[in-house]
């Protein structure tokens, strides 16, 4: 696959940018950003990325990597240019958060999802033991803007309780009613259409149906008769056979279907056909588009 550069209008290969290499061997893929402050003398040059001379991430497991596979076994999938370090840092972040790469190692070379927060190993019982200890008694108490454990109250202004329950409370009551809508670009939350070329639902990211995609070639479906699974090759066993299980759909669920939608009604805007309860959008009548009514 050939390397994908998106550079918007007014910038250069110079400024800051988002990147996602794939190292060939393993067929494993790294994300990661390049920014500085000095961008006009090419400290940001995403021309030169994982080149001889040029940036090779700031990953050490990429080094050692490079070291042991060459420089060569890496390939580069794509690039995104941003104005500034602050822009390419926060879409790496919601990036991996999305993919959730430190917990997807099949997938991932990334030990993190942004920021600082590292897989570590996890603490012995004797430790468990301790921090159980150390919280015996303990209680939360706020002041309204934060929250502090103590086993008495720490001052004056003080209450029992956390403040982030309430704020939790407005949070949720603020969702609710909320519908996903994206412009094939970016995805917000709106209780009706923000308006024209919007549609319902989310917007993946070309970046994560490439991976999505590439994570999946091989795969196939497998079942013995009980349970499936996808996997390269075939599980061990008689019973295993290519194939799904089944799909039983019980009487509840079906008239819960029904019901759904016998509620939906078909619009148009002369190009396109959907079923809403309510109107997606302007420019939409209800009723069939003629040049698909075979009737």
């Amino acid at each position: 696959m050939q390397r994908k550069v998106f550079i918007p209008e007014g910038l250069t290969v110079n400024h800051p940018f988002f990147y996602i290499i794939k190292h060939t061997p393993s067929g494993k893929y790294y994300a990661g950003c390049k920014y500085g402050s000095n961008s006009s003398k090419g400290v940001c040059d995403s021309s030169t990325l994982m080149s001889e001379n040029g940036y090779r991430t700031s990953s050490k497991l990429i080094h050692s990597m490079i070291s042991a596979d060459g420089l060569d076994s890496f390939k580069i999938m794509r690039i995104r240019h941003f104005l500034n370090g602050k822009d390419s840092l926060s879409y790496e972040r919601k990036f991996l958060h999305r993919v959730d790469a430190m917990h997807n190692q099949h997938v991932f070379i990334n030990k993190t999802n942004g920021g600082t927060s590292f897989r570590g190993n996890p603490h012995s019982e004797k430790t468990k033991q301790k921090i159980r200890e150390t919280q015996i008694g303990m209680k939360s108490w706020t002041d309204g803007m934060t929250t502090v454990r103590s086993k008495e109250c720490p001052g004056i202004g003080f209450t029992y309780g956390n403040h982030l329950k309430g704020i939790n409370e407005n949070f949720s009551k603020s969702k609710m009613g909320l519908k996903f809508w994206n412009n094939k670009v970016k995805t917000i939350r709106a209780k009706q259409c923000p308006g024209i070329g919007w549609y319902p639902g989310s917007h993946r990211s070309k970046e994560l149906s490439i991976i999505n995609s590439e994570s999946r070639k091989g795969f196939v479906w497998y079942t013995n008769g009980k349970i499936e699974t996808m996997s390269i090759n075939c599980p061990n066993g008689e019973d295993w056979k290519t194939g799904r299980l089944p799909r039983i759909i019980s009487d509840e669920e079906m008239k819960n279907r029904k019901a759904s939608l016998s509620s939906l009604r078909y619009w148009n805007n002369g190009l396109k056909l959907v079923r809403s309860k309510d109107c997606p959008g302007e420019g939409f009548v209800r009723g069939w588009i003629k040049s698909l009514n075979r009737y």
